[in-house]
């Protein structure tokens, strides 16, 4: 019986850097969209509490 070798599949640099960097950009694409989620919380609650001020002194 002939043994057939057992092949692992190896990427190449260029594919392991390809998978770093897509994997980094999902990472950034999601911090982006939460650092917008926190800037459009952030001038909500910053106009509300002008608008509150306004009325309270006006």
């Amino acid at each position: 019986m002939a043994q057939n070798p057992i092949r692992i599949k190896s990427l190449t640099p260029q594919k392991q850097n390809a998978k770093r960097n897509t994997a980094q950009a999902r990472v950034e694409v999601q911090l982006a969209k939460v650092s917008n989620e926190w800037a459009e919380l952030f001038q909500q609650s910053y106009e509300t509490v002008r608008k509150e001020r306004v009325n309270t002194n006006g």
